[in-house]
């Protein structure tokens, strides 16, 4: 009697749903930080450009910053990419979080310390530093994911461009 009734009900109302649980995020809160790498050949007066991206995004409204870095990932590009993202985006978020960064992060100590550099941004802009898990890359999904959607988009303009070549970086 009892499959009949829990057959009677599957029929009625569906079978079971899956549990989401939501990710809301408040404007101006979150900025989330990263490098990425560029796979498009290319290239400054016909030689290989050696690049990556900074890329900066607020997971509320989706508002994103990139730009070229060459090198790789220092301080330097780290706070310069994030410095203008700040200004392009007119403000400074409540919290900016990275993956673990040895630009920001002493990734070899026990302790959560960020860099006496990293330290002293904080403390300027005023902002809560947070990271993801200790010594983990690619894991937060917001940030991750429009790195490829930015790719794309990179890619799709040097393809409409149809050419990978510049005379010079500027």
């Amino acid at each position: 009697m009892r499959d009949k009734s829990i057959h009677k009900w599957r029929a009625l109302n569906g079978a079971s749903k899956d549990v989401m649980f939501l990710q809301t995020h408040e404007y101006g809160a979150l900025g989330i930080a990263d490098f990425t790498h560029v796979h498009s050949p290319v290239t400054i007066a016909h030689e290989p450009l050696k690049h990556m991206l900074f890329h900066y995004r607020m997971p509320a409204s989706g508002w994103a910053y990139a730009q070229v870095i060459y090198g790789g990932e220092s301080f330097a590009a780290f706070s310069d990419g994030l410095q203008k993202a700040f200004k392009a985006a007119g403000g400074v978020p409540k919290e900016v979080r990275t993956d673990s960064l040895s630009a920001a992060y002493r990734n070899h100590s026990n302790d959560d310390d960020l860099t006496e550099r990293f330290n002293e941004l904080v403390t300027h802009y005023g902002f809560k530093a947070s990271r993801n898990n200790r010594g983990v890359a690619h894991v937060n999904g917001a940030i991750e994911s429009p790195h490829g959607h930015l790719k794309s988009q990179v890619e799709q303009a040097l393809k409409i461009r149809r050419n990978y070549n510049f005379e010079t970086r500027v």
